[in-house]
């Protein structure tokens, strides 16, 4: 999800769905399709999915890397909240660093750095994390008629709640894998393999 867009253009699923469906289609006319999207991407990758299949459309698979938890906000931060506590508890030497960091938060004293757009700059990295979350817990996600494919950092928080949401939402089913690697640190050589043996398969 490209911040020249997100969020001081478009804030919502919907839209930025809407316009990536048309930048695809500009692209590539005809498919089968393979979509797949990262943290919140994931979620705008299932309504891409849905729009193409409104449309007649053949979508051959959808790949969610670390997806969002599809509901409501306060549902969002509690399952978060768990995930992280299951994680700190089996990984306890980053319990220090977790601490530190929050404390930072609450103090207001960690922003971090401003988010640059088309738009000019849209506060810091936290703000821009906050519009994600709300997006999502306001996007009233449709069932998928396919099989959905999840995959999980073995050292990401969100692998003990991952596919939790997305079951009752992907009415061919759910597949999920684990790659090494933590949320912002998944993108390596077994996610590369993961995806090149699915092409090939």
């Amino acid at each position: 999800v490209s911040l020249a867009l997100f969020p001081h253009k478009m804030s919502t699923v919907s839209d930025l769905a809407r316009h990536y469906v048309g930048e695809l289609r500009a692209t590539r006319r005809d498919g089968p399709y393979h979509l797949c999207g990262y943290c919140f991407g994931a979620a705008v990758a299932v309504e891409m999915a849905l729009l193409m299949i409104d449309a007649g459309e053949r979508v051959e698979s959808l790949v969610l890397v670390e997806p969002p938890y599809p509901g409501a906000r306060a549902l969002q931060i509690g399952l978060h909240a768990a995930g992280r506590f299951l994680h700190l508890a089996v990984q306890p030497a980053e319990i220090f660093g977790y601490v530190r960091s929050r404390r930072k938060r609450w103090l207001g004293r960690d922003q971090g750095a401003p988010v640059p757009g088309a738009g000019g700059p849209v506060g810091g990295f936290d703000q821009v994390l906050r519009v994600m979350d709300n997006a999502v817990a306001h996007h009233a996600f449709r069932p998928y008629p396919g099989r959905v494919t999840i995959l999980l950092g073995r050292q990401s928080p969100k692998r003990f709640l991952g596919a939790l949401g997305w079951r009752a939402i992907a009415e061919g089913g759910v597949n999920v894998h684990l790659i090494e690697g933590g949320h912002g640190g998944i993108f390596n050589e077994d996610l590369v393999s993961f995806f090149r043996n699915t092409v090939e398969h």
